[in-house]
């Protein structure tokens, strides 16, 4: 990057911080609604894969930092008629179409994210599948290089951390966010949770910045999520056995009936199947 091309993009950072402090003035007269981690957990898993979910929590400097939206943004809703959005900032700005996302919750440091999912892992998963968009206020230079990760039991899943530096981001079309740069298309990652069967997982989604000596809390990135589902936490089908024709017992007016017990496939283990009347009971 030549010397004439790091003093613009540092005078664009500069002129992002001060309108920071007009929004920030801005964000205290007019408070969005905060979205609760269940509530953000229903808006992002698809209703399958909600079965296997277990718990939702959030770490962040502000609650104002996750949101439901249930309106069209950059192609999302992907399943359903809502999804979730992280941000460093206030996470309702993203659909102030064309404005500016910078609003410091922290001028000690970063203003960090982390929600996380907590799964019961069928004994036959297949895949973890998600829909993403990166979206970033910032510049793509070292000093904010701003990211989205998304960590299972601690250890990022392959293609993560995106960053501002090294993701493919361009100018939103159409344009209906606040971000200057976003992903171009709704990406799909996937994870294998064979070696995770029978076991509780956490899913963790967030969104922070790398490598600032200075810290960052103010020009703002996001993450869009939606449609997450595991591979065999669909509900189970049920199989139950073919009719029975009997006859009466003698001198009685119904009959002891035994039955072969329903077979059950799909669904997350344990699945206990009860049967009423049970077999060998006497059917009138």
């Amino acid at each position: 990057m030549d010397e004439k091309e790091s003093q613009r993009l540092n005078e664009e950072r500069q002129r992002k911080h001060e309108e920071a402090n007009v929004n920030k003035e801005k964000s205290q007269l007019i408070q969005p609604l905060q979205a609760t981690p269940p509530e953000l957990a229903e808006a992002i898993v698809s209703p399958g894969t909600q079965l296997c979910l277990t718990g939702s929590s959030i770490t962040a400097n502000s609650p104002l930092q996750g949101e439901v939206f249930n309106i069209p943004l950059q192609g999302f809703p992907t399943n359903g008629n809502s999804f979730g959005g992280l941000s460093s900032g206030i996470a309702a700005d993203a659909s102030i179409a064309g404005g500016t996302c910078s609003t410091c919750f922290n001028p000690a440091g970063d203003d960090t994210i982390s929600l996380d999912l907590t799964f019961d892992v069928p004994t036959n998963p297949g895949n973890l599948t998600f829909d993403w968009k990166f979206g970033a206020e910032e510049s793509p230079i070292t000093s904010f290089n701003d990211f989205f990760n998304v960590l299972v039991n601690a250890v990022p899943i392959p293609g993560f951390p995106v960053t501002v530096n090294t993701a493919v981001l361009s100018p939103p079309v159409p344009n209906d966010v606040c971000y200057s740069l976003i992903s171009p298309m709704i990406q799909t990652a996937s994870f294998d949770l064979t070696p995770f069967a029978g076991q509780t997982i956490t899913v963790t989604f967030q969104v922070s910045y790398f490598g600032s000596v200075f810290g960052d809390c103010v020009v703002d990135s996001a993450a869009f999520i939606d449609n997450l589902q595991i591979e065999g936490c669909e509900p189970p089908t049920i199989t139950c056995p073919d009719n029975i024709t009997q006859e009466n017992d003698p001198s009685q007016c119904g009959a002891n009936v035994t039955y072969p017990p329903p077979t059950v496939s799909g669904g997350v283990p344990p699945i206990d199947v009860v049967c009423t009347p049970a077999s060998g009971s006497f059917f009138i």
